[in-house]
Order: structure tokens, then C-alpha cells, then sequence
């Protein structure tokens, strides 16, 4: 227990979100709409769906811890590749964490 008696849990975040995380800092558009969703942990769901929307990919599915992990680093790609070059697509993305151009 800290000082003011309260319980403190630490933890893990997979390297590949928190690259995600740190390349949405890089696009003002997405983190301005990411920070009125507000913070909580229980929103997680709703973040990713609007880093998803604003990669134009489409998310369809219940996705494993796995799979996010799979997905986080794609999804980062997809934003360093729309920063660098401007452009965008739609991808479709199945329960396996695959993109499908």
C-alpha cells in the first residue's frame, strides 16, 4: 500500500501498443479525438476502434490478447505509412488479426 492507503496495480502493456500509442501523439487529428473519449481503462475498446477508423481499417470480430498484438504493430505501420505518404485505403480486418487489403 502507498502512503495514502491506497492499492496500486502495475501493468504490462505489450510493446507494440505502446508504439501505437506513442505514433497517435504524431497525428493531432486522431489524438484530439482520442483524448475526448477520455482515459479510463474500461475504454480501451472504444480507442481502438478510432485509431482502426482513422487507419481506415475495419475491424470485425472478437479479438484474442493474441491478436491485438498481432494488430497493434500493423496498425502502426498504417499510420506511419499515411503520415509519410499522404494516402489511405480501406482494410478489412479479421478475428486473427490479419489485414486484408
Amino acid at each position: 500500500m502507498s502512503k495514502a492507503g491506497v492499492k496500486r496495480t502495475l501493468a504490462y502493456f505489450p510493446d507494440g501498443k505502446v508504439s501505437m500509442l506513442l505514433e497517435c501523439n504524431r497525428h493531432p487529428v486522431l489524438k484530439a479525438q482520442l483524448l475526448e473519449l477520455g482515459s479510463k481503462e474500461d475504454e480501451w475498446s472504444e480507442w481502438l476502434a478510432e485509431i482502426a477508423a482513422y487507419c481506415n481499417v475495419m475491424m470485425d470480430g472478437v479479438y484474442s490478447d493474441e491478436d491485438l498484438e498481432i494488430l497493434y504493430p500493423q496498425l502502426t505501420k498504417r499510420m506511419i505509412d499515411t503520415r509519410l505518404s499522404h494516402t489511405s485505403g480501406i482494410i478489412i480486418v479479421g478475428s486473427t488479426g490479419t489485414l486484408n487489403s
